[in-house]
């Protein structure tokens, strides 16, 4: 983190030492020989760091790009403090998944996405999610995929990369259940039956070619309301399975619904809520949209 008396660049590098992938030697080293001799700042991102406090400074001294050098929590954590400004994201995919970056369509290599944040690269304005004082990127959700976030370990991360979560789902399989919800969709209430239910910004599960539909995106201006009701594993499996080979089922066991400005998750009391791929709390929850609130560097056209 650069002194407090030094002049601070325009340009600020967040980075996740605990990073399954961290290795600061090699990220100074691809910033270098990207961005040259123009001046970059360094800023450390732990999971207890209060982000909007730690880019405070930048902020004020009208920083122009702050790019997240990590995971999807890592960017989770950049976002709350820009969200609402005019601060461009920028992303240097170093995660297990880095579910945002496949999302927009950007390199996974390191080098090839910092020469298009140090190149001319376009801005897409991408909404966000509001989990009580927590900002999302990618989704909010209570039931068998909380707590597979909850038990994967930065070791499985780091040994088996994506496939870490899947591990952890199937453990969780043999003991699967469902809860009868009551949520409340824009202010409306209803229950329903389900082991999975989210609220999500990106359609993308875990890899690019599994998703929750064509439609569901990071800048639609939807918030969207996914639920998922299998009695046993096998099922839960055979419905994933499903949308990998883009069968979108829609019934009274899985269905995606658009919302227009919030979802509430009112009960059962006491469930764990992620987001993120991070234990953000427990129900009861409200999870809002802010359409448009954050700016994403993304290649430019023809690029």
């Amino acid at each position: 983190m650069a002194a407090p008396s030094a002049p601070l660049a325009d340009i600020v590098v967040v980075y996740n030492p605990q990073s399954s992938a961290a290795n600061l030697a090699r990220l100074r080293q691809v910033i270098a020989a990207a961005f040259g001799a123009r001046p970059v700042d360094f800023c450390e991102c732990s999971p207890q760091a209060d982000m909007p406090a730690r880019l405070a400074p930048w902020l004020a001294a009208g920083v122009r790009l702050v790019i997240a050098a990590g995971g999807d929590g890592t960017i989770s954590d950049v976002a709350e403090a820009l969200a609402g400004h005019a601060v461009v994201l920028g992303i240097l995919p170093q995660g297990t998944s880095n579910v945002l970056a496949r999302e927009l369509r950007l390199p996974l290599r390191m080098e090839a996405a910092a020469r298009i944040l140090a190149g001319e690269y376009a801005v897409r304005k991408i909404d966000v999610l509001r989990a009580g004082e927590r900002v999302c990127v990618l989704g909010v959700s209570v039931g068998l995929s909380a707590l597979a976030m909850k038990d994967t370990g930065r070791k499985q991360k780091r040994a088996l990369g994506p496939w870490a979560y899947w591990l952890t789902f199937a453990r969780h399989f043999f003991s699967l259940r469902s809860h009868l919800f009551t949520v409340e969709l824009d202010g409306y209430a209803t229950q329903l039956h389900s082991t999975d239910v989210l609220a999500m910004n990106v359609g993308t599960i875990a890899f690019r070619a599994i998703r929750w539909g064509p439609d569901v995106k990071p800048d639609d201006g939807w918030l969207d309301f996914c639920f998922l009701w299998a009695r046993n594993g096998l099922e839960y499996a055979l419905t994933i399975l499903s949308f990998a080979v883009r069968r979108y089922i829609r019934n009274e066991r899985v269905n995606v619904v658009p919302l227009a400005h919030s979802l509430r998750i009112v009960s059962p009391a006491g469930l764990l809520v992620q987001g993120d791929g991070d234990v953000i709390g427990v129900t009861p929850i409200t999870i809002t949209l802010e359409k448009q609130a954050l700016a994403v560097a993304v290649p430019a056209r023809g690029a």
